[in-house]
């Protein structure tokens, strides 16, 4: 299903990719994810996201910036640098921050914890899922929400029963 067709009845659970793809203005994918956002934003959609999602956005903010700052067109090499220099992460800080003040402001966001029994349920999920971990965390923490929409771009959530993916 169209990320633009999503009818807002019923809460969502919002994947990292669709705030990376507005972080980093993705040229077909920048103005759904946007509009969706600005939905969420005004409190109109009722979403959801927990905290795997926020390391992911915050992982791709400081890689995407060091690897300008730096000239590196490869993560792995940024990765190393930043093991090597831990100040380096004090250049995204104004990126990092910036982001995680409006995730806050968005009135119809809630962030949610993973579920403390998620460790227990997870190798399940992997393996009747087939799913990766993260993702698979992803989908106990919906579970335990009682939400069956995501906003993702990824395909893998198409293979789990009971969850509608909508895609920008």
């Amino acid at each position: 299903m169209r990320l633009d067709d999503f009818p807002g009845t019923d809460p969502i659970y919002v994947d990292a990719s669709i705030f990376v793809y507005t972080l980093l203005q993705h040229p077909r994918f920048l103005a759904p994810c946007q509009r969706f956002l600005e939905k969420v934003e005004r409190g109109t959609v009722h979403a959801l996201t927990s905290p795997l999602v926020l390391d992911e956005v915050a992982y791709k903010i400081i890689v995407e910036r060091l690897k300008a700052i730096l000239q590196q067109p490869l993560a792995p090499l940024v990765l190393e640098r930043v093991r090597q220099d831990p100040a380096l992460l004090a250049q995204v800080k104004p990126e990092l921050e910036l982001f995680l003040w409006v995730v806050r402001r968005y009135r119809g966001l809630r962030i949610v914890s993973v579920p403390a029994r998620s460790g227990s349920q997870l190798a399940a999920v992997i393996l009747k899922e087939r799913l990766l971990p993260r993702d698979a965390l992803h989908v106990l923490v919906m579970r335990a929400e009682r939400v069956y929409h995501i906003a993702t771009n990824d395909s893998d959530f198409e293979r789990v029963a009971g969850i509608q993916v909508w895609r920008p």
